[in-house]
């Protein structure tokens, strides 16, 4: 099953839309079920403030970083995906 990110780019004065630069998703072809997996969202964000990245399994969201939210990690319980939130704090862009 793939997994799909959604990054949402920063808000700009003039409200135009920005794109970020060189994004690039790592993540594992196949993996053993129960097994852990390590997950990454690498990208350029050209000297913007980061809005959000969202993971999600299929249609559905599964995790969400947004630094300007109280909390900024919030995490979305479905069944066989744990997500190990402790570390994430560490890099919040490795799941």
């Amino acid at each position: 099953m793939r997994n799909l990110l959604t990054i949402l780019g920063s808000e700009a004065v003039t409200k135009s839309a920005l794109c970020l630069r060189n994004v690039h998703v790592v993540v594992p072809e196949a993996v053993e079920r129960g097994s852990k997996v390590e997950m990454k969202c690498l990208y350029d964000l050209e000297q913007e403030v980061l809005y959000s990245v969202k993971w999600y399994r299929g249609d559905r969201e599964f995790c969400r970083y947004s630094p300007r939210d109280v909390p900024p990690l919030k995490i979305f319980r479905i069944p066989g995906i744990e997500v190990d939130s402790p570390n994430l704090f560490e890099n919040p862009f490795n799941l």
